[in-house]
């Protein structure tokens, strides 16, 4: 007799989810990997041959589990828009690893959501950035290393009005 409980099921063990009428099959890591509090993970505890149906949009779906797969979105995450994938995402309770997914990147070891404007320091080809912080300082990088946050009025005294 196969009594297992569920919190028993094999992290490595394979499940099927019937997503919209497109079958999906995956591990139960993978789920897990949503966090505990998901409704993904509440579903890898199921033990079931047949595949859970979840009446939800399939192509979506499959954006977010490759990103529960990779920690990143795949590039067909662009065919829908920002707040679709947020309200799937919602749904499954996997909305923290998508606004992960979603943040900006970091720009050569600067954090580009500290900083209320990134411009090119150039017209031309982008070799560098010059960022202005929320507190209107600017951030300007020197060669080999960075100079700490000058404020602007000390620019404007130096070099004029910015």
């Amino acid at each position: 007799m196969d009594d297992q409980s569920p919190d028993s099921t094999a992290a490595g063990e394979r499940i099927k989810l019937n997503v919209g009428g497109k079958l999906f099959e995956t591990t139960v890591s993978t789920l897990r990997s949503g966090g505990a509090d998901s409704l993904l993970s509440a579903l890898s505890n199921r033990q079931a041959e047949e595949a859970v149906f979840i009446d939800r949009d399939p192509e979506i779906f499959s954006i977010l589990l490759s990103l529960l797969r990779s920690n990143r979105l795949p590039s067909t995450a662009k065919r829908f828009s920002n707040q679709e994938l947020i309200d799937e995402a919602l749904y499954f309770g996997i909305d923290s690893q998508l606004r992960s997914a979603l943040a900006p990147s970091r720009l050569n070891g600067i954090d580009a959501s500290l900083f209320t404007t990134v411009n090119p320091s150039a017209d031309g080809v982008v070799s560098d950035f010059n960022a202005i912080e929320s507190d209107g300082s600017l951030w300007v990088p020197t060669v080999g290393r960075f100079r700490s946050t000058i404020g602007i009025s000390a620019i404007q005294q130096q070099y004029g009005r910015i």
